[in-house]
């Protein structure tokens, strides 16, 4: 069965202050970067790197977790201009621009 980022960042979130670092929690932090490393450009990942080597578990996570969004914020904005320049998209729909991602979100 495949889980979603989110079940997998929850894994990957201590339970409790005794959980932290157990072989279950640093299985499934490995595993939630994994995945995230496959979704955002290796120059992000490495931004994410150099951030969690001061972050806690849960900062790490949540930087993670909104590096992805941004990614995908990004994909779909490029969707959308192709689309328009292919003429499948009418002039009433939001202009590409309208929202900036590193600040939106």
């Amino acid at each position: 069965m495949t889980k979603s980022l989110a079940e997998l960042a929850a894994a990957a979130r201590p339970r409790n202050d005794d959980d932290w670092g157990t072989p279950r929690q640093v299985r499934a932090q490995n595993t939630f970067f994994a995945v995230v490393r496959g979704q955002i450009s290796p120059r992000s990942f490495a931004n994410l790197e150099a951030y969690c080597l001061k972050a806690t578990t849960d900062e790490m996570i949540d930087a993670a977790l909104v590096a992805v969004a941004k990614r995908e914020m990004r994909d779909a904005d490029q969707r959308l201009r192709a689309a328009r320049r292919a003429g499948y998209v009418n002039d009433l729909d939001p202009q590409p621009g309208d929202w900036n991602p590193d600040k939106d979100i």
